[in-house]
């Protein structure tokens, strides 16, 4: 079977990890000395992906300056078609979210971008020109769907979303990220010595950072006699929304105690979960969060965000919040780091919690089961 795989689009995240773990387990089953794999991916992708492609996986970079969304959609609608034809692809898996929709190949698509169908997407809360971004790759997602031979869940919850739209369910398959990647980095040093709590995310407004800062200072009395500070890890992704955050900090007078990293890592980011005295998911909109898998699978105190996705990926082992209220993150932050005995049962639950969602390698083997029967019904 040769299979190609569609990353026409800028990698943050997720759909990174993800890609990297599926690449990293199909060579440890012979997946890629099995079949043909051929990566059709833009240039930064491919440098995101290096060290898991191997020689085995074909590259075949599209794109190049200026590919931006509008050419990237153009591209894979007007031109991918005729290169599936000619590369005589038997299966296409589109990782994210969109497919071409003008093509005979069967194609598998994972959807990966909750932000579409999220509450909390709304123009008064991240701007217009994101909203409609929004909204229209909502429409393109539902068209996808409708023309996928399978499609792909991330979780249950989205799932259930696809369903209110009268999805139908038989060509469908809900595969969990995994929940063993803290096995796959090596342990560097953390990046801040000290005890502190944790968040890590890219910083976009549906993340709610604000309020996480906002919440620091209603109880930082309490966190500045413990010495436990606020690390909060992820890429500036969103200038305005990160200056904004810069100036809470400098609002609320915690510059010493609330620390902006900017990006690092994978190894960093899971030795610094490995030192930090809670793990802090605040966001509004997500699908099926590596981050929270991950804090779940060592063990973590975690205090998280009460909507969306997050009940079913964390069940009760974690100290929910509203997060778009400072007052109650504050309560579930002084819980998971000033109550030892509900932080004890919280890190047993969240081992238990883990278990729940398969390996990278059960992963890896549920994805080309997918494959094969859309290549199958072709």
């Amino acid at each position: 079977m040769r299979i190609g795989i569609s990353a026409l689009y800028r990698m943050n995240g997720g759909s990174a990890t993800h890609l990297r773990h599926l690449f990293q387990v199909w060579a440890e089953d012979g997946v890629d000395r099995e079949h043909e794999i051929v990566l059709f991916a833009r240039e930064e992708s491919i440098e995101q992906l290096r060290s898991s492609i191997t020689p085995n996986i074909r590259i075949r970079p599209v794109g190049g300056q200026g590919f931006g969304p509008l050419r990237k959609l153009l591209w894979e609608q007007l031109r991918f078609g005729k290169i599936l034809r000619e590369e005589k692809i038997d299966v296409l898996f589109c990782t994210a979210n969109l497919i071409p929709f003008f093509t005979r190949t069967p194609t598998v698509v994972a959807l990966r971008n909750a932000g579409p169908f999220c509450e909390s997407i709304q123009v008064r809360t991240v701007g217009f020109r994101l909203w409609a971004y929004m909204k229209l790759t909502g429409i393109l997602m539902r068209a996808s769907v409708a023309r996928a031979t399978r499609v792909i869940f991330i979780s249950k919850y989205f799932q259930g979303v696809f369903k209110e739209l009268g999805f139908p369910q038989a060509k469908g398959d809900v595969i969990y990220h995994g929940r063993d990647a803290h096995d796959l980095a090596s342990r560097a040093a953390a990046v801040r010595e000290g005890r502190y709590m944790l968040f890590v995310g890219n910083l976009y407004r549906y993340k709610n950072v604000v309020e996480l800062i906002d919440a620091y200072a209603v109880a930082r009395d309490d966190f500045r006699r413990a010495g436990i500070k606020l690390l909060i890890v992820g890429n500036p992704l969103d200038p305005p929304y990160h200056e904004r955050l810069l100036e809470t900090v400098r609002k609320h007078g915690v510059e010493e105690e609330v620390i902006l990293t900017g990006g690092i890592s994978h190894g960093e980011i899971l030795a610094s979960m490995e030192r930090c005295e809670a793990f802090i998911f605040q966001s509004t909109c997500e699908n099926c969060p590596n981050t929270l898998i991950e804090a779940l699978a060592e063990g973590l105190p975690i205090a998280c965000s009460n909507v969306g996705v997050m009940p079913e990926i964390a069940g009760d082992a974690v100290e929910y919040f509203d997060p778009f209220d400072p007052r109650d993150i504050a309560r579930a932050l002084k819980a998971v780091v000033f109550d030892q005995a509900r932080a004890a049962t919280l890190r047993e639950r969240a081992r238990e919690q883990a278990k729940k969602f398969p390996t990278w390698q059960e992963v890896g083997r549920m994805t080309l089961a997918a494959l094969q029967r859309a290549a199958g019904a072709a």
